[in-house]
Formats: C-alpha cells, structure tokens, sequence
C-alpha cells in the first residue's frame, strides 16, 4: 500500500508539490444503519443494484397502467406519476421518510428511505419515456400487432 511504502500513518497526509493529498481511506465512507454493523461500498452496490432492478419493473408497469383501457389502472398510474412528478426530489425524500412507515408497518430507516423514493421517483420519470415511445409506434404496426393477438 502506499502509506506503507511512504511511512505514513493513517490518516496521515502526503505533500508534494506545496499541496496536500489526503491517503484514501473508505473508513471515511462507512456508515452505520444503526444495527452496529457498518456498511461502505460494497453495501451500497448492492442498494443500488436492487433499486435499480425494483425501478426498471415499477416503470414498466406504470408504463403499461398509463396505457391501460381501463380507467381502474389508468387511473391511479396516472395520478402516480403526476404527483410524483410534481414534487421536489428532496420534497419527496422528505415525505417518504415519514409516510412510509405507515404504508409498510415498521420504523425504515435513512437508507432504505433513499431506496424507496428514488426507485418511486426515477420510475415515474422514465415511465413516461416508456409510455411516449410505445405511443411513438406508428398505427399500422400497432393493428398488425393487435391482429397476431398483441394487447399493449
């Protein structure tokens, strides 16, 4: 390692050049969710890789739900992703925070909260490009999908 090599300590500094570079450490990164143990980078890999898998479903199917004949799925799809939309990211967070635990049950904490209102908050966004290219399809494959039996 390099402050092996240099005889640094930890937490020590390297200066060269008048300027001062600070030896990366990822203890600097590791939080606690409050369970004693501590979670750093490849905790936070792992949330982002399960968010994005929850979000790329969830936008699909509010996709589907917007271009739903039926006002029952149309309806509060479209409502979703209005409200959703219209809201601030740190507003939303906010309200996620403290709304979220009434819908699930159980106290949730920070982390999970970010999970869960940007899965929610990214879906509605890219629900839309979903639903504006599918409705971008010119009408003649549309029918032609229609008569081999294709619903959406």
């Amino acid at each position: 390692m390099i402050t092996g090599r240099l005889g640094l300590g930890r937490g020590q500094g390297l200066v060269a050049g008048g300027r001062a570079f600070a030896v990366f450490e990822w203890s600097r990164f590791a939080f606690s969710a409050g369970t004693g143990q501590d979670f750093g980078p490849p905790a936070l890999a792992l949330a982002v890789g399960e968010g994005e898998a929850e979000r790329a479903l969830l936008q699909i199917a509010l996709a589907l739900a917007r271009l739903c004949p039926h006002a029952c799925l149309r309806g509060p799809a479209t409502a979703i992703v209005h409200v959703v939309r219209g809201l601030p990211l740190i507003m939303f967070i906010f309200w996620t925070y403290f709304v979220s635990p009434a819908v699930i049950g159980r106290p949730v904490g920070g982390v999970e909260t970010l999970i869960i209102a940007l899965v929610v908050y990214e879906a509605s966004y890219l629900s839309e490009i979903i639903r504006a290219g599918i409705q971008a399809l010119p009408q003649g494959q549309t029918e032609a999908a229609y008569s081999l039996g294709l619903r959406y």
